[in-house]
């Protein structure tokens, strides 16, 4: 017990008996040779998530702030626990329009005899436990499969794997395109549901396209004709440059910052929730 005590022991005896893999390969970090590039690197992906955790909090039929929840709490339990320094830890846009499926579905069949009030609550804590239900059956089958060594599953995953990955991203890219279309036009209609859900949105969106917000249309064409040009440069001109041009970080910084001016003031109201979109389909 004496030995624990001492700070290297305690170090020690984590690394043995508990699976903390940041106590070695935090004392051998090199702080001068890393540490300018992991802070510009922290710094601009921390401010890009933040419009993209709302869109997909959206996308998955959750409020915005369990978006930036998720972003925050997956990075730091990362940061602990995981071993690889090349993954990508956070929301996936795909799983969030497959997560807002089920919330959608369960939510609608919630009874509406309650008063308008009561009713937002409850969509509002219901909604945020179906997310929270599936996610973590979710996991214990992952657990499970992984300790059950399911062979025939990973090779019928890795021949259909090309195919199956092209043909469902290219139908969820258009899917969350559909969805997301009413925040980049301003407009408030319902979200629709089952077989036809794609087609019954656009009707809508053209019905109501009238009533589309100009500041969000302003913002939304304005973020589009900045980033897909700087984003077609950096991968043209990737070679060439000793780093990307960081353009979401100053599209953020641009159409965030505080404005004297009506006109703008106008535009920042809209370009939070609006913002979130266009960093969504780019």
């Amino acid at each position: 017990v004496c030995s624990v005590c001492n700070p290297k022991d305690l170090v020690t005896y984590c690394r043995r008996n508990l699976f903390f893999p940041v106590l070695q390969w935090l004392p051998k970090y090199k702080l001068k040779e890393y540490i300018l590039g992991d802070v510009m690197s922290g710094l601009i992906v921390g401010i890009l998530l933040v419009p993209q955790s709302i869109a997909y909090s959206l996308l998955a039929g959750q409020e915005p702030i369990y978006g930036l929840y998720t972003s925050f709490f997956a990075s730091i339990i990362y940061f602990l626990f995981g071993t690889s320094r090349h993954i990508s830890v956070g929301i996936f846009g795909v799983l969030c329009l497959m997560v807002g499926q089920v919330v959608d579905r369960e939510v609608t069949a919630l009874p509406m005899n309650q008063t308008s009030q009561q009713l937002l609550c409850d969509k509002s804590c219901y909604a945020i436990v179906v997310g929270s239900t599936l996610t973590f059956i979710a996991g214990v089958y992952q657990v499970r499969g992984e300790g059950a060594k399911m062979f025939f599953m990973e090779i019928f995953l890795i021949v259909l794997q090309a195919i199956v990955h092209i043909g469902f991203v290219t139908g969820a890219s258009f899917t969350i395109l559909t969805s997301q279309a009413k925040y980049l036009l301003g407009l408030d209609i319902p979200r629709s549901n089952g077989i036809g859900s794609l087609i019954t949105t656009w009707i809508n969106i053209f019905k109501n396209i009238h009533k589309s917000n100009i500041c969000d249309l302003i913002t939304s064409v304005l973020c589009l004709l900045i980033l897909v040009p700087t984003k077609e440069m950096n991968e043209y001109f990737k070679s060439k440059l000793k780093a990307p041009i960081p353009i979401e970080l100053v599209t953020v910084n641009s159409f965030t910052q505080d404005n004297d001016t009506t006109l703008w003031k106008l535009i920042f109201t809209a370009s939070v929730i609006n913002l979130s979109s266009v960093f969504l389909l780019v």
